[in-house]
């Protein structure tokens, strides 16, 4: 059996989250989107094992998360890469605003 923190059952995770998600609204600034996204991704974190997260990181877990999302929008919601380049910026600055380091690992 698969470790929680591998990256197949990441994204899997992180695929039905999305599935989940009603409005995306990915241009909005203020998007209900933004908290919902943050909160799933330190739900995600903290359900990984610490002395696993030490190892792997918000790094780690963000580019399984920041991957399946794109590829999400652009599959599965038929939008472009104009809408996943709008929402990560609005997620970044999302982040910023807030001191919210790791949702702007999901980023970089």
């Amino acid at each position: 059996m698969p470790s929680i923190s591998s990256a197949t059952l990441i994204k899997n995770r992180t695929i039905e989250f999305y599935k989940k998600v009603k409005n995306w609204a990915l241009k909005e600034i203020n998007s209900p989107i933004l908290a919902r996204i943050d909160k799933f991704f330190q739900d995600e974190y903290n359900i990984i094992p610490k002395k696993e997260r030490i190892g792997k990181g918000a790094a780690y877990i963000s580019s399984y998360i920041s991957k399946s999302m794109v590829l999400f929008i652009i599959d599965k919601l038929n939008h472009d890469f104009d809408d996943c380049l709008a929402l990560s910026k609005n997620l970044f600055n999302y982040g910023e605003e807030r001191g919210y380091l790791k949702i702007q690992h999901l980023l970089l």
